[in-house]
């Protein structure tokens, strides 16, 4: 069953990617198969479509908005109380998906909190 769970979870992952066409260069139309490479190909590909096309967003918004009020569904905010998100004394809590306990989870997160937040250095939330 372990063989079949394993081989399942492999085939339904995205491959990354390992050869891309060269974009730029002596060598253009070539293909590229160093990793720092791809990345630089597919980095000047995508920051093309992630610039869009808009000049004005507040335009666009606002026609978008105008157009399509109506379809939009509207009610009065729902109010929340201040939820505690803290381990109660005695309780103990485990993440559900990886069974570790809330502390050994909350540890891990803060560490790469820290770690993302701050660079390489680091620093304390």
């Amino acid at each position: 069953m372990h063989k079949q769970i394993s081989k399942f979870l492999k085939e339904s992952q995205a491959q990354p990617l390992t050869v891309l066409e060269r974009d730029q260069g002596p060598a253009k139309g070539s293909l590229a198969t160093d990793p720092a490479e791809i990345d630089s190909i597919a980095n000047r590909a995508w920051s093309i479509i992630f610039a869009g096309n808009v000049k004005d967003q507040k335009e666009v918004t606002e026609k978008f908005f105008n157009k399509y009020a109506k379809y939009i569904y509207k009610r009065e905010e729902f109010k929340v109380a201040d939820v505690d998100w803290r381990p109660q004394k005695g309780m103990q809590r485990s993440c559900g998906i990886c069974r570790r306990t809330w502390d050994q989870a909350r540890d891990e997160v803060g560490l790469g909190l820290r770690l993302w937040v701050a660079g390489e250095g680091g620093t304390t939330l």
